[in-house]
């Protein structure tokens, strides 16, 4: 199943890393899903995997220990 938009507020990407879930947000991902999440500010690893696998990401919103990401265009989905 496919999602419009898939949310995670301090958990996946806060106590969880990107790898834990990564590949099964990914394959829930149409080519027009939103992703947002709260990632920890003291995991700069954490947003270069990210990066990599969004075509875009923006920062929304910054807290003294993570900052909002705004994710699209998932990577590696066949659409």
């Amino acid at each position: 199943k496919r999602y419009d938009l898939i949310l995670s507020f301090q958990s996946w990407c806060f106590h969880y890393p990107p790898a834990v879930y990564l590949e099964s947000i990914l394959q829930a991902c149409h080519k027009d899903t939103v992703v947002i999440v709260d990632l920890r500010e003291d995991r700069p690893f954490w947003s270069l995997v990210l990066r990599e696998r969004f075509k875009s990401t923006q920062v929304i919103l910054r807290r003294p220990k993570y900052q909002r990401i705004v994710m699209k265009g998932a990577l590696h989905v066949s659409f």
